[in-house]
């Protein structure tokens, strides 16, 4: 990048790397702007040493977001501007299957967010942060203007729902049978896209040569000019024209029809009228003129916009889950919530893993085969291997909290550590929590306070010290195997010697009050399982997991318990309708021949897997002077014809005996001709099969041989026609179940998927919050909402219980997962929730009375009665603050071993950069 297409920077970050897809290595290198929302820098192809420089949010290049095509794949830079932060975001595949969407860079702005204050009395920055695990505390954010903004592009809202009739009839339907009622009543359903007016019709194909014939930036004018000449008129008028208006309405209420009664049938209309509703999401941003739409990216995105539907249209109704018998709930006690910053000093060596001496020439020439395919077989552990060190880094950075927790437990120190858990940085690491004395009405002393959490952290560091040294060896063994068989070859003449350690983290570590608070623990057997029934629930039909033929009854177990009786009541479990029925037992073969035909074989033909059992031959001839012959199967039959003179017209003259008697006249006429039909069994059918040689002549002018043979299925070897069915059967049924279950799983993903999306943190607090709210007012009498108004909801803290029965095949993708995936699919497999809530300051003596008593107290809320048995704990929340002046700061530091390795010759290990190093560098988000 030239000097002048360099955009004056004050902060400069150290280049990011990774290899990307088909081993492309990047390395990003970038400096920050004076006023810290600009960005310039490059993308550097390192296989090639080729330079792709990119500025974001500059007077160059004011916009905040840059594609880049390196070798075969693309690049994304992101810059995000949040309040009181930036991040530089970076997109690109991993491999086919594979990307990441991470922050590769981050920093400070000068707007400094809310302080806190520290246990001297110190103010410090609490950044947000996305966690790695549930923190107690959850920061809530309103959008950024960047994602309002881009909410106008990615989503198509309909912006006066209350205008369409069908709207307004579905927003008074009270369930689903009559929301799907009136849809199916909606006589303006669009059935077919061609009786709307042109252009409106051409929509889906006018999309199609929007994204083909806008490639590349484009200016605002020739995407316009180049719009209109595919519209055939212009924008401004389109868009406030009659047409469009009463089209765009019918269209989006045939979308409500579609959503609530639509069918598999209707899926490319469907599609159709998103389409159309893209175009003309298009064009309202285009005469808006929005400047954003000169990037290619964000024309695409404008064109493949998701549309979103009203609330009222959806049948989903949430609803208050029943208690739980097996759940419970318990008063902790009152407890002082602190915050426990640990910060990643950096890494030291820790002790000696082991020693390699290779003598010279010591790998022998019978192991390069070996070798070869060892190698195939490491480089593709590796590659797993990765996903799992992934996890181990992220489950070893919480071994301090969990051992923490032990180590209170067997120490008799605490009664419970209300719900200390970590939340993450790139190299910070956060426990908040609480903890309660061995009983209720003990606490510590201020000035021992932080001295006891010191030496409690590091008798945990010790534990975790004792679990990592067995797992060590087995890690070693590991790392062993794989430097013999592929890195250790010492052809050279000296000797090779390798000293490898282990590394340690170092992490230093301080609290910070939070407040008093009384704490309630719930614990909730599987919280997911009432929204998920809630979300099959909202299913129209309700989803049901398909039976198995193993499950049905009878129990199918092979294909020969497949039968003619039953075969009918499996394919409509599965809903088959059209099952191919079994074989008939007799067959009826029926010809008729009206030609003369010599040995012909493709005339008559016992069916594949019957045999001939008798039949019948008629011949039937229309005139007697000819004959007819016919032979089946060599027997033959004739209709002989009658053999005469001509027929000719004769007359007789009657004799005259006298003058006065004369005889009669005797005239005789052309005889008329006699049809003829004869009719024989056919004797030399019996056992034939496949093709009988038919022969039939006749010199007559009309003639026909009709035949008839019956057959019956062949049994004589087990019946194969019947197990063949059978066989066909079985797989289709087969076959039948493992769809129904594919499309029952892929609708349940679909419907939590759509049920969750977005908000999947609301789900899992509004669940708890509702199992917690059961157990706390298990009669219908007691009024729920009072008794949630006395807790502080956004504070709770919770984590769940789950068992692991095998490792996840897919885990290779928790990489690019997001926090909120990985969280969300706990909370669906949880088999127990423990969800810790305090009290809001000043209600804890309401809650309590509302808790003992049949209802509220009736009169001053500050006047609200106690009992003796939660006299010693109100007591204790409400005395005197502590006084943070008089406190001295602790901080100490906690070795923390682990599972890396490194080689002590040619290695540094990295070291963390302290805050008066880097004062513009608070935040990083560095990965390589």
């Amino acid at each position: 990048m030239s000097n002048n297409e360099a955009v004056e920077m004050a902060h400069r970050q150290s280049p990011w790397k990774i290899v990307a897809r088909g081993g492309i290595e990047l390395e990003i290198s970038w400096i920050v702007g004076d006023d810290k929302t600009s960005v310039s820098g490059q993308i550097l192809y390192r296989n090639l040493n080729e330079a792709y420089p990119f500025q974001l949010g500059t007077p160059a290049h004011p916009e905040r977001w840059v594609e880049k095509k390196v070798g075969n794949i693309e690049v994304t830079l992101t810059l995000d501007i949040a309040p009181g932060e930036a991040h530089l975001i970076g997109n690109l595949p991993l491999s086919h299957d594979k990307f990441l969407n991470t922050a590769i860079g981050g920093w400070l702005l000068d707007a400094q967010p809310h302080e806190l204050i520290d246990e001297d009395g110190q103010s410090f920055t609490e950044m947000p942060h996305e966690a790695m695990d549930l923190p107690p505390f959850i920061w809530l954010h309103p959008l950024t203007p960047g994602e309002r903004a881009d909410m106008q592009l990615r989503f198509i809202r309909l912006k006066s729902p209350e205008s369409l009739p069908l709207y307004t009839s579905l927003s008074q339907c009270t369930n689903t049978a009559e929301k799907q009622a009136t849809a199916l009543a909606f006589g303006g359903f669009i059935s077919d896209i061609s009786t709307l007016p042109a252009p409106i019709n051409r929509f889906p194909a006018l999309r199609l040569e929007l994204l083909a014939t806008l490639p590349g930036e484009q200016s605002l004018p020739d995407i316009w000019k180049q719009t209109e000449l595919l519209l055939g008129e212009e924008i401004d008028h389109f868009l406030a024209s009659a047409d469009w208006t009463s089209s765009q309405a019918s269209v989006w209420q045939s979308l409500f029809v579609l959503a609530l009664t639509g069918t598999s049938q209707q899926a490319g209309l469907a599609a159709q009228l998103i389409d159309i509703l893209r175009t003309g999401h298009f064009l309202d941003r285009l005469e808006q003129c929005d400047p954003r739409l000169e990037a290619p990216g964000t024309r695409t995105l404008v064109l493949s916009a998701i549309t979103a539907l009203p609330d009222a249209v959806t049948t989903t109704d949430l609803a208050l889950a029943a208690p739980a018998t097996d759940s419970t709930w318990s008063i902790l006690g009152p407890a002082t919530l602190k915050r426990a910053h640990q910060c990643l000093l950096g890494y030291s060596p820790g002790e000696l893993a082991d020693v390699v001496n290779v003598m010279p020439h010591e790998r022998q020439e019978h192991q390069e085969q070996s070798r070869s395919y060892r190698q195939e077989h490491d480089d593709n552990d590796t590659e797993r291997q990765s996903v799992r060190d992934q996890s181990q880094q992220t489950s070893a950075s919480s071994d301090l909290t969990n051992a923490l927790q032990e180590v209170m437990a067997s120490e008799g120190v605490a009664r419970n550590l209300s719900d200390v858990s970590p939340s993450y940085e790139n190299l910070n690491e956060y426990l908040s929590g609480s903890w309660t004395g061995a009983n209720a009405g003990a606490s510590w002393a201020e000035q021992d306070r932080s001295q006891r959490i010191q030496q409690l952290t590091e008798k945990a560091a010790r534990h975790i010290g004792d679990r990592v040294t067995r797992h060590r060896g087995h890690v070693w063994r590991q790392a062993c195997e794989r430097r013999r068989s592929s890195l250790i070859d010492n052809a050279g003449n000296q000797r090779l010697v390798g000293i490898y350690h282990w590394v340690d983290k170092l992490m230093q570590v301080h609290l910070v009050d939070i407040g008093r608070r009384l704490v309630l623990e719930f614990k909730i057997k599987e919280p997911a399982q009432s929204w998920t029934e809630q979300v099959l629930q909202s299913c129209s039909p309700p989803l049901c997991a398909p039976l198995s033929l193993a499950d049905s009854t009878p129990a199918i177990d092979s294909y020969s318990d497949v039968l003619p009786s039953n075969y009918q009541a499996l394919g409509a479990q599965y809903g088959l309708s059209d099952m191919a029925p079994p074989p008939a037992d007799t067959r009826r073969v029926v010809v008729t021949v009206n030609q003369m035909l010599v040995g012909d074989l493709s005339v008559l033909s016992v069916p594949k897997g019957y045999l001939g059992v008798d039949g019948q031959m008629t011949l039937a001839l229309l005139d007697n002077q000819h004959n007819l012959t016919c032979a089946v199967a060599g027997q033959v039959q004739t209709i002989p014809g009658t053999t005469s003179t001509p027929a000719v017209l004769t007359v007789v003259t009657p004799s005259t005996n006298s003058s006065t008697s004369v005889g009669n006249v005797v005239i005789t006429p052309t005889p008329m001709p006699v049809s003829q039909v004869s009719s024989v069994e056919l004797q030399h059918v019996a056992g034939l099969i496949g093709a009988i040689p038919v022969t039939a002549m006749s010199a007559a002018a009309v003639w026909g041989v009709t035949l008839e043979v019956n057959c019956k299925r062949d049994t004589t070897n087990g019946d194969p026609l019947l197990v063949s069915w059978q066989v066909r059967t079985y797989e289709r049924l087969q076959q039948a179940w493992q769809q129904a279950q594919d499309d029952y799983q892929a609708a349940l993903a679909r419907q939590i998927a759509s049920t969750s999306a977005g908000h999947t943190t609301e789900i899992q607090r509004t669940t708890l919050m509702q199992g917690c709210l059961a157990l706390l007012a298990p009669a219908p009498a007691t009024d729920a909402g009072y008794l949630a108004a006395q807790l502080r909801w956004t504070e709770m803290g919770w984590h769940y219980e789950a068992q692991i029965v095998g490792e996840d095949p897919v885990g290779a993708l928790a990489i690019t997962a997001s926090t909120s995936e990985k969280l969300f699919t706990r909370f669906l497999q949880a088999s127990v929730a423990t969800a810790r809530i305090p009290v809001a300051p000043g209600h804890e003596a309401r809650l309590l009375f509302a808790l003992q008593f049949p209802q509220p107290w009736i009169g001053d809320i500050h006047c609200t009665p106690v009992t003796e048995g939660t006299l010693f704990l109100l007591e204790e929340l409400q005395g005197p603050e502590p006084d943070y002046v008089a406190r001295t700061r602790r901080r100490w530091t906690v070795r923390l071993p682990t599972s890396l390795l490194y080689l002590q010759q040619g290695a540094q290990l990295p070291a963390m950069p302290t805050t008066a190093q880097e004062p513009t560098q608070a935040i990083n988000h560095g990965h390589e």
